[in-house]
């Protein structure tokens, strides 16, 4: 039980964290000079792209 509880913890404190990573680089980060506004959304789309592709089953060969 003791360990349920740091995880979810862990699990809070991680995700608060992420979510001032995401302000961040929403709010703070300057356009881009030729794609403008349109180019942070690679600070949120490459990252969670990337940890959807590895996290994702691999079907077996045979």
């Amino acid at each position: 039980m003791r360990m349920l509880r740091a995880g979810r913890w862990i699990t809070v404190v991680g995700l608060v964290l992420l979510a001032g990573v995401y302000v961040r680089a929403l709010a703070y980060a300057p356009a881009e000079q030729s794609q403008g506004l349109a180019q942070k959304i690679f600070y949120l789309h490459v990252p969670a792209a990337i940890w959807a592709e590895t996290g994702s089953p691999r079907p077996r060969r045979k």
